[in-house]
């Protein structure tokens, strides 16, 4: 019986190795690190005309937005994002529509990391424009 025990131990051991060597041991991440590069995904906004977001920060030398947004009409309009750059005291306008199609807009530079500001306006003031956005940096 001994012998039955020694060899499960054996192979309990053998087994934990390898999967120490393949999967590496977990790294400890401290809560006071720098989690380099920026990510936001805020819940969908509902807006007649126009809407301004609010100053997020980003990291790294570039930053993109991914928009996905729908009329309360159903039809297709055309809504202009506005992105301000803190740093460089920059807008860039990107053309989307209502139409439920995720657009995205990247290599859009920020220096070396920049605050920027988000903002939308919709070609058609009558309607509640529903917008997605999620942002993010590298």
């Amino acid at each position: 019986m001994n012998i039955k025990k020694n060899y499960f131990i054996v192979i309990l051991i053998i087994v934990s190795a390898i999967c120490l060597i393949n999967f590496g041991f977990p790294t400890k991440v401290k809560a006071y690190e720098v989690t380099p590069f920026a990510y936001y995904d805020p819940n969908s906004v509902s807006f007649k005309g126009t809407y301004n977001g609010t100053s997020n920060y980003y990291d790294g030398n570039y930053m993109a937005f991914e928009a996905r947004a729908t009329a309360s009409d159903g039809k297709t309009h055309e809504v202009i994002v506005s992105v301000y750059i803190v740093s460089t005291n920059t807008t860039k306008n990107y053309k989307i529509y209502t139409d439920g199609i995720t657009r995205k807009a990247d290599y859009i530079p920020i220096g070396s990391g920049s605050s920027a500001i988000i903002s939308a306006k919709c070609s058609d003031s009558s309607v509640t424009v529903n917008l997605d956005l999620k942002m993010y940096s590298w």
